[in-house]
This record gives C-alpha cells, structure tokens and sequence, in this order.
C-alpha cells in the first residue's frame, strides 16, 4: 500500500515536470536546467508506472480508463496541432499586424532602408540582451527582439543575431560588451576594407534605422553655426540656446560645428550646411558675399531671422541682397494670430498649421509653434532657375501687423496683411550642372530653441528640414506611434503559468474531476 501510495505521488510530479519541461523547452529554450526537468519527469513516471503497475493495468484494461486514453490522446493531438500551426507561424515571413497602433510593424522608411542596402556592403546587427526574470530587463529584451523579428520578415539582406551575454560570454567579451541593451550596427565592405560601426544602447526603431544608414553612408553632413554677429549657440542651454536642437542632429548622424567670422576669415571647407541663427547684427558684406557665392556653388543655408523690434534692432541680417537673388523677401512686420492666442494665450506666438506641397513635408500633420515671428513672401520678379516652396503658414486669421509701434493692434486692411501667411519657406537653386544650392528661411529663431523646439512638430520638422539642406538621405525622423496597442505585458514566469494553467491546469482538473466521479459510481 505505501509502495503504492508512493508510486502516484511521484507519477504527479513526474507528469508535473514533463509539463513543464515541455513548456521550457518550448517557449524558453535558452533557460539552463532544461535537461534536469526532464530526467526528472522520466524518473518520476518510470518509479510509478513500476510501483503502481497493477492498479495502471487494471484501469488500462476496463472501459472507463479506455475512454480516458482516448480523452488525453485527443488532447495531446489538439495541442500537437496547436503547437505545429505556431511552429509554422514563427518560419513564415508573412505578417498581418492587427494592432491599433501597428506596433508589431516598421515605419516604411525603416523598410526602405533595410531593403536598400548597398551592393559591396555586408550589415550586421549584433544586440547583446539578457534573458532575466527581472520584469524591466526582459521588457527590454522583448521590445526590441519583435523589432528584430519584424526585421527580419521584410526579407532584408541585413543579418541579425539577438545575444545573451550571461549565455554567451566569450561573445560578449570580444565585443566588449558590458552593459544589457547594448547593440552594434556594423557595415562590411566585401572586398575587405575597415568596417564601419555604431554603438547603440537599448535602441528604438528611428535610432537603429538612423545607424543603419549611418553605417553604409560614405560620410556623414556637417552642420556649420554662424556666430559673430550676436547668434544664438548651440552649445548654449537654456531656452534661449540650441543645445537641444544640436544634440538631435548629433542623434541622427550629423556632425555639428561652429564659424566664428570674427576670427575665422574663411568659410569652413567640410560645411554641408551653414546656418545663420537670429543674428541681432547684420553680417559685413564681405561675409555675407562668401555666403552667397558658396550657396550658388551648391551649398545649403538656414537662415533663421528676427522680427525687427522697437528697440531692440531692425531685423536686418545683411543677407536681404542675397535673399532677393533667391526669390525670398522678409517681410518688416511681425504676425499675430488669434488661433496661437486661443492655444498660448499669447497672439505673438503664431501656429503653423499648413504645409506646402514638398518632400519634407510628406506625411507631416503636427502643428509648429513659433515666438514673435515675421513672415516671408515672394520676391517681386522670381529669378530663373529657382524655385520657391512655401512650407510652413499660419491660418487665415493671423495677419502680419506693420505698425510695430502702436499700443493696440488690430487688423488694417491698407497696411497689414492679411493671413494666410508664410513663415517658412525654402528656395532651390538649378545649377545646369554639379549640385544645386538650397535655401532655407524661416521668420524666427525661437522655434528651434531649447524652450520651443521640442513642442509639439518643431524638433520633426526641424530634422526633417534640416535633412533636406544637407541633400541627407541618412536622417530617418519617425512619427511616434499613435492610438492604442498596448499588449499585456507578461514577464517569462507570468507568461509560462498563463500557458501551463490554461492548456494544462485547466484541462486536468476537468479530466481529474471526471476520474473522480467514475470511482464513485463504481462504488455506489
């Protein structure tokens, strides 16, 4: 009797651990130990089928445990079923995301990018993430692997391996990997040469597409800042300062710089941008010269200008002879508008709301806030060989108000005018041959500082903008994702108590209650 007794108790646990072994070894195979849940499952239900034979021969052979076999072979098969549909799931490329905010799939830029990979060149992401029971570490770990797996069934050339350093440690150690999250992008030539490679820690989707690209471009732009002339720095924090936004363009790939005119007479040879910020003096003459004819040699400047103010200055630049060139005027007002009064409470704060048609602003629908603007028009005779594109206005209910002394303001049909009104606006100009020069005007240089810039669209239409003046195609800005999608969130030991009760708690208490009342109706 005791052997007997015994005998079940350890076919429970044996049963229990071929359950979980099964489950492990599934859905968790990297987890070390696998192999002990295993012999101890078969050690378990060896010791009972030879314990409690007798008792497992008469129940095998009367019709009760009959249709109980046949009750568990049928559940066994719809859960070989069920598993071989998912083993065929995880091997197919096809994807249907389902999900609110489409979080299971890529940006189309990202699958741009992974389907655009240069001939000669041989991309690998390496990424180094720990399988732990921690609930923030394996989030992580989860995040970005369905990144990688969505990746991965775009069919892209780009070869991915998801490591686990405590697993794998000599990997780690040679990639001197010595945090979780790290991951290494790396770009090979074919026929040999020095790699190029970019470090990343606990990427998004925008970050490892930008060092995707990153890694197989030939060089990166460099943005250039003016200085001299009382811009803004952006080395500056503050709200005052750009520091925000140049650590952004540092983000996406650009590298950034500064020319001092006063002590620097000549422009730097490895600009690719060159941007003049709300100068409160105007450049010479001399300088202002270099800047056009570089521009007309292929350059890109962004030249953001201040309003003039009673007081404070008269808005000039010292580039207004080059602007006209351009076919872009600054207009001597400053723009208030009710719909920037209703959101900010401050009518001097205009909205930008409407965008032209132009590449950077495909797929753009985010409102840019400025601070006491002035808008741009067309010049009077638009030069040949350029075209002007209006890309950011105000609604029709601002106005470009031109008495700038009055203490009330209000709409004047004879002087001011009348909205919509542009206050960003690019020019491109065709060259017949080698690189056209671009130009970028904006009304305001408080829209890209540290207090504005990242309001609302500013900081995305900056990059995207600024992209565009660079002729760099290796800046990604991704939208952030929208609506819902949020799944349940389950940690590794969450997710295997879920599916162990559900496919087989559940199931067996149903079955160990059936066993139940058939011995009691034997026994009646």
């Amino acid at each position: 009797m005791i052997a007997t007794v015994v005998g079940r108790i350890l076919g429970a646990l044996g049963l229990m651990a071929a359950c979980l072994y099964f489950l492990v070894g599934y859905f968790l195979p990297e987890v070390s130990g696998v192999a002990w849940i295993g012999a101890t499952a078969a050690i378990g239900i060896a010791a009972w089928v030879y314990l409690d034979w007798d008792a497992l021969a008469r129940f095998f052979g009367s019709r009760g445990g009959r249709e109980q076999i046949m009750s568990w072979v049928l559940v066994i098969v719809v859960a070989g079923i069920c598993m071989l549909l998912m083993s065929i799931a995880e091997r197919t490329d096809k994807r249907w995301d389902l999900t609110e905010g489409r979080i299971h799939s890529l940006d189309e830029r990202t699958v741009g990018v992974l389907g655009d990979v240069p001939d000669g060149i041989e991309v690998s992401v390496q990424a180094f993430y720990v399988a732990s029971f921690d609930q923030m570490e394996d989030r992580k770990r989860r995040e970005f692997q369905r990144l990688l797996e969505a990746a991965e069934a775009t069919g892209t050339s780009v070869e991915f391996d998801l490591v686990d350093p405590e697993l794998d440690p000599l990997v780690a150690s040679r990639a001197e990997v010595n945090s979780n999250g790290t991951v290494i992008v790396t770009a090979r030539p074919s026929a040999g040469g020095e790699p190029r490679t970019e470090r990343l820690y606990s990427p998004d989707e925008q970050e490892l597409t930008n060092a995707l690209v990153r890694v197989m471009s030939a060089r990166r732009s460099k943005i250039v800042f003016v200085s001299g002339h009382g811009e803004r720095e952006p080395s500056t924090p503050g709200e005052r300062g750009l520091s925000q936004l140049a650590q952004h363009l540092r983000s996406l790939g650009f590298e950034t710089g500064t020319w001092n005119t006063a002590t620097e007479p000549d422009l730097p040879g490895d600009a690719d941008v060159l941007i003049v910020a709300g100068p409160t003096l105007p450049l010479e003459s001399r300088e202002a010269g270099q800047i056009r004819q570089w521009v007309e040699d292929g350059g890109a400047l962004a030249l953001l200008a201040e309003p003039p103010m009673p007081g404070q200055g008269d808005g000039r630049t010292g580039l207004e002879g080059a602007l006209l060139s351009w076919g872009l005027k600054l207009r001597d007002d400053i723009v208030l508008d009710e719909l920037g009064a209703r959101i900010t409470n401050d009518p001097s704060a205009p909205i930008a709301d409407t965008f032209g048609f132009h590449e950077t602003t495909q797929g753009f629908d985010l409102p840019v806030i400025f601070s006491v603007a002035r808008s741009i028009e067309e010049a009077n005779a638009l030069p040949e060989q350029v075209t002007v594109f209006h890309l950011a206005k105000t609604g029709s209910r601002a106005w470009g108000e031109t008495d700038l002394e009055a203490d009330e303001v209000s709409f004047d049909e004879d002087e001011d005018v009348e909205g919509p009104l542009t206050l960003i606006a690019v020019a491109e100009l065709h060259r017949e041959k080698g690189a056209s020069g671009r130009v970028l005007v904006a009304g305001d240089v408080d829209w890209l500082t540290d207090g504005l810039v990242v309001t609302r669209g500013n900081l995305d239409f900056a990059a995207r903008t600024i992209g565009w003046l660079g002729q760099a195609d290796d800046v990604i800005q991704l939208p952030p994702r929208e609506g819902g999608g949020e799944g349940l969130d389950l940690s590794p030991l969450q997710m295997l108590l879920t599916v162990f009760i559900s496919v087989f708690a559940v199931p067996g208490a149903a079955a160990a209650a059936g066993v139940i009342v058939w011995i009691w109706r034997r026994g009646l």
